[in-house]
């Protein structure tokens, strides 16, 4: 019983701080002292990497807070983030499933500088 507790408050956890939605700024300050919100954790999912290495969690925002991983907001402001990694844009003709599925066999990835 313990085990599917976990299991559904983590995925309920990790799909609220994933919801492409955006809440109040009177709301949104004071729960992301608690937990991970939605524009807490869209900053690491930014193309900017010194932005992409923080906000990790999508639970607790404490871990990130402790660890040092922490960042309050964007660069280029929440409306500025460009979300996803650039050396996979997003075009018609590599986002289909197949393409999808064989890109990590494809050996196209450019190293982090």
């Amino acid at each position: 019983m313990a085990i599917l507790i976990f299991e559904v408050l983590l995925n309920a956890t990790a799909m609220f701080s994933h919801a492409n939605i955006k809440l109040p700024e009177n709301i949104e300050q004071p729960l992301r002292k608690i937990i991970v919100t939605q524009t807490m954790h869209r900053i690491h999912h930014s193309q900017i990497v010194s932005e992409t290495d923080s906000n990790f969690g999508f639970n607790l925002s404490i871990w990130d807070r402790l660890f040092g991983s922490y960042t309050e907001s964007a660069k280029n402001g929440n409306d500025g983030i460009k979300i996803g990694l650039k050396e996979y844009l997003t075009t018609k003709s590599n986002s289909n499933l197949i393409n999808l599925l064989f890109m990590p066999f494809k050996g196209e990835t450019k190293p982090y500088k």
